[in-house]
């Protein structure tokens, strides 16, 4: 089809728990077959407004539990 880049996206709707966040795109880009020339991307998606108690774990010393890693 001529893709490159192939994206892959994860939302969150409720809070992010650090403890109990769980990244359910690394398991299933371990059983995407690798591609010559094919970039795969992630990314989470989070929905902030008032169920999330106003961004609660976004503060900068959980972005490692909540961050995509490459």
């Amino acid at each position: 089809m001529g893709y490159t880049v192939l994206g892959f996206n994860q939302c969150v709707k409720t809070k992010v728990e650090p403890k109990t966040f769980i990244n359910i795109l690394d398991p299933l880009l371990r059983q995407v077959k690798k591609r010559h020339g094919i970039v795969y991307l992630k990314r989470l998606t989070i929905t902030l407004d008032e169920d999330s108690e106003k961004g609660f774990g976004l503060v900068r010393s959980y972005f490692p539990a909540i961050m995509l890693h490459r």
